[in-house]
């Protein structure tokens, strides 16, 4: 079975192509919604409400558009939403790190003075959940600017303030020394 058989099945109100769907994205889903939300009982609510949402939302769905997109941005939703209502920082999960995708070529020269992967997540981790939310979906999902601004019903400037925001605060959290992060910040 492949997306479109799987959606057609669900507009037929066969819920064996939820199944397949659920196999499929389940644990990218969980990864993009565990980095916003740094909590695993938060992130498998957000993505199994993100399901039930895509499962009712179906018909909504382009019939040409990719099954994919359209379910991460209501996955990236979902978790931002529970976010605000739980308002609680938790701690990250360390079975998670393996998992962890490598980050987009922006951040690389950030992560090669990153001492660990833990004091990533940590720096991570203090960021404001709209700036997680912003770069889970433009480096952990691959979405360009534009499309992660469409994706997260913002305008173009708040998501690319947001991604300059979170990378001058994981560099600051991951640089050395200040002197060097002051440095990098007239060079950008």
């Amino acid at each position: 079975m492949d997306e479109t058989i799987a959606i057609q099945r669900i507009r037929q109100g066969d819920a064996s192509g939820l199944e397949y769907l659920v196999q499929k994205h389940q644990a990218r889903a969980l990864q993009a919604s565990w980095l916003i939300l740094r909590d695993q009982a938060l992130a498998e609510d957000a993505v199994s409400q993100a399901f039930l949402k895509a499962f009712q939302k179906v018909r909504q769905l382009r019939e040409d558009a990719p099954f994919g997109p359209w379910f991460y941005r209501i996955v990236v939703n979902q978790s931002l939403d529970l976010y605000r209502k739980e308002q609680r920082q938790t701690a990250f999960g360390e079975e998670w790190v393996e998992a962890l995708p490598a980050p987009g070529p922006a951040l690389e020269a950030s992560l090669e003075r990153a001492q660990s992967m833990e004091e990533l997540h940590e720096a991570i981790g203090r960021l404001q959940p709209e700036h997680r939310a912003a770069l889970v979906a433009r480096y952990f999902l691959g979405l360009g600017e534009k499309e992660t601004a469409r994706r997260l019903d913002k305008p173009l400037s708040t998501v690319k303030w947001w991604l300059r925001t979170a990378r001058q605060q994981l560099r600051l959290a991951l640089a050395p020394n200040e002197r060097e992060f002051r440095k990098e910040l007239k060079d950008e």
